[in-house]
């Protein structure tokens, strides 16, 4: 079984956001901090998926254009059939282009989605560890690992 790279472990993506964290703690920022340092954390991922989820949805939005062409050539030019063939190609390789870009999105996403669930996680376990028995507790330890576990 291939081994995970060292930049995709846990601890890694922890210490990543701890450094973007501590910078946002250093600027004073106030609101959405943390949602701030999320988005940070996975810059790269979040523009990829903006520009995938744009080409995709211009592609799924030239479908129509494509079949009024379709149609059009199946009234008026049925005799030049190199215009059917390159009108063939071109729908096919929007359809090709759109379903590769789809899946790379969709893949992505759910790869983002599960690297910032640990890192969310392993926020709250940091937390967790840090509070101090003496002090007033709403919930105990235990309770707020349930509450990790279950919500995760």
């Amino acid at each position: 079984m291939p081994k995970l790279s060292e930049e995709y472990t846990t601890a890694a993506e922890f210490n990543k956001f701890d450094n973007i964290w501590r910078n946002i703690e250093k600027s004073n920022s106030e609101g959405w901090t943390l949602i701030r340092a999320l988005f940070r954390l996975h810059l790269k991922e979040w523009i990829f998926l903006l520009i995938s989820i744009i080409f995709t949805v211009t592609l799924f939005l030239s479908f129509p254009v494509l079949t009024a062409l379709n149609v059009d050539y199946m009234e008026n030019y049925r005799d030049n059939v190199t215009r059917g063939i390159l009108l063939f190609l071109l729908t096919f390789a929007v359809s090709v282009a759109h379903r590769i870009i789809f899946s790379q999105y969709f893949y992505r996403f759910m790869n983002l989605g599960i690297r910032l669930s640990s890192v969310v996680t392993m926020i709250i376990y940091n937390k967790a560890l840090k509070y101090s028995p003496t002090s007033d507790k709403k919930f105990t330890e235990a309770e707020i690992i349930n509450y990790c576990e279950v919500d995760s």
